[in-house]
């Protein structure tokens, strides 16, 4: 680190926590507001990140096909998904 930064750092290590300072600034109705908001909405119909391995050709083939390409790998394995009858608990 240079002597030029160090100023930076050293006020970086003494900061207080944000919602401190906006309860400070504009009240502790502004900074319970910005607690409890923890991100973007959780969609209803949640996909899973999953590693899939497809061989290149594949691959090369839906991306030609631009952008969506996940989106249609998404598809066809849904259309081609093995359908099972639900069995009976007896």
């Amino acid at each position: 680190m240079g002597e030029r930064n160090v100023g930076l750092y050293g006020r970086f290590a003494t900061a207080r926590p944000a919602l401190e300072m906006v309860a400070e600034a504009f009240g502790t109705s502004a900074a319970e507001a910005l607690r409890r908001c923890p991100g973007r909405p959780a969609k209803p119909n949640r996909e899973e990140n999953q590693t899939l391995r497809l061989d290149p050709d594949v691959v090369e083939a839906y991306r030609r096909l631009g952008r969506g390409w996940q989106t249609r790998i998404n598809e066809v394995a849904r259309a081609n998904m093995p359908r099972r009858e639900r069995q009976s608990p007896w």
